[in-house]
């Protein structure tokens, strides 16, 4: 679990500037422009047949939860929306975040994109990212001269 570990876990981490070149060439930058309300807590890791993303965001729906990819990237965009009854009360103490978040991973070649699937259940959000097989790995980067 040496080198290649880490590697890997770098790929993973949250790659701030090359996101926002990202967005600026989509079409939804009406959220890439907005600033997020509030970012929910991530854990990421490996096993050996894929890579688990999971992310606690209780009272979210799955209607307001979006997961795309592209060039390698992760894109997890989401909107906690505050209660019924919000703006009627007088809040003695209010710590828990409403509104949208949007959180950026890069993935591993790794990853088999045609297999990505996610499930949000109990409030934790799973994205589930297969790895290709071997086979598929090797062909890809073998080089002739």
């Amino acid at each position: 679990m040496g080198g290649k570990y880490w590697d890997d876990m770098e790929e993973f981490m949250s790659i701030h500037e090359r996101v926002k070149k990202l967005f600026h060439s989509t079409d939804d930058d009406a959220i890439a422009h907005q600033s997020c309300a509030w970012s929910p807590p991530f854990d990421i890791y490996e096993t050996e047949r894929e890579f688990l993303v999971k992310a606690d965001i209780p009272a979210v729906s799955e209607e307001d939860v979006s997961i795309s990819t592209e060039d390698n990237v992760l894109i997890v965009k989401g909107q906690r929306r505050p209660g019924t009854d919000a703006g009627k009360e007088f809040y003695h103490c209010m710590e828990r975040n409403f509104g949208r978040f949007m959180r950026s991973f890069l993935l591993p070649d790794t990853v088999d994109f045609g297999n990505i699937n996610a499930t949000l259940i109990d409030g934790v959000l799973t994205v589930t990212l297969p790895k290709r097989d071997d086979k598929a790995a090797e062909e890809k980067i073998k080089v002739t001269f």
